[in-house]
């Protein structure tokens, strides 16, 4: 963000492009970087916005309920992505992504899955960066990972998010949840 308020200061013409910025956030960002109109910068009137409509029609959101007295969720949530990973063979492919609450249950659901594990303790940045380029490449099929994964990871070939738990932030799950639908 530093950065950008250099460039707007040296009066650098800028595009800024995002998916995921509120409406409601929209002048904290302006402020941040020093937009014009922000109430810092050069000339008022220099900054345009543009939106677009953000839904889309091709995501599906479903809950899928079970018994706790009858069912182990563990295996309930397997059972799920051996339909889903089914499903999208068929269909030429697709990665699904189990995304967990805890580092413990990333581990035991990646074991579980025989997925790969994204969360800050799965290793050195070289062991993060190959997890993420498997993602981006479509080389693995099923990854387990905390919200360290959802965001700026750009995966044209995810088709499934699975949430175990109950989403914590709102906006990491929209940051998340909308690159199911990215490529169709």
């Amino acid at each position: 963000m530093l950065g950008l308020r250099e460039l707007v200061k040296a009066e650098t013409q800028m595009v800024c492009l995002t998916a995921a910025l509120r409406p409601a956030d929209e002048a904290e960002f302006g402020r941040l970087v020093g937009l014009p109109g922000a109430g810092i910068g050069v000339g008022a009137g220099a900054v345009r916005w543009f939106r677009s409509n953000t839904t889309r029609a091709n995501v599906r959101y479903e809950v899928r309920r079970y018994n706790r007295g009858e069912e182990d969720k563990e295996n309930v949530v397997a059972a799920l992505v051996e339909e889903k990973q089914a499903k999208y063979k068929e269909a030429g492919g697709g990665q699904i992504v189990v995304y967990c609450d805890t580092v413990k249950k990333v581990d035991q659901y990646a074991k579980q899955l025989g997925g790969l594990c994204y969360h800050r303790n799965v290793g050195e940045a070289e062991t993060k960066q190959g997890v993420v380029r498997q993602l981006r490449e479509g080389t693995g099929q099923v990854f387990t990972a905390t919200n360290a994964l959802g965001l700026g990871v750009d995966a044209p070939r995810i088709r499934v998010e699975v949430y175990v738990e109950v989403v914590r932030r709102l906006r990491d799950y929209a940051q998340e949840a909308r690159r199911a639908g990215e490529r169709g």
